[in-house]
């Protein structure tokens, strides 16, 4: 089960979700769960759109990362993903976002990580 946890949650965790370059928005501030849409290229997972919802409070965020266009690579179980996604603040500097949670998923079913936690 280790193997399976590092080996696959890695390549996805470095493949799909090592995103940097993106930039929240001023709308982001906002306590309500906001939306954006980011290009991703995970090798042999697969390419193409992911959709980031973010929600805050004060300072504590969270991050849920979708996409259909990269998939599981073997089936996942439970919570079985360690998953990290760094973005670049408006204002300067990054802030992280990591965790372990994600819906179990099957070999070739769409990829999805969060909520990933992180203080904004």
């Amino acid at each position: 089960m280790r193997c399976k946890r590092i080996g696959a949650g890695a390549a996805l965790a470095a493949g799909a979700l090592a995103v940097t370059g993106l930039a929240f928005a001023p709308a982001a501030l906002a306590v309500t769960p906001q939306t954006a849409t980011i290009n991703a290229d995970c090798g042999a997972f697969g390419s193409g759109e992911a959709t980031l919802t973010a929600t805050q409070d004060g300072t504590a965020a969270t991050v849920t990362v979708k996409s259909s266009a990269i998939t599981a690579p073997i089936a996942l179980g439970e919570d079985s993903i360690s998953s990290s996604l760094t973005l670049v603040k408006a204002g300067g500097g990054t802030v992280d976002f990591t965790g372990t949670e994600n819906p179990a998923m099957a070999a070739g079913a769409p990829v999805e990580v969060g909520p990933l936690s992180g203080t904004v």
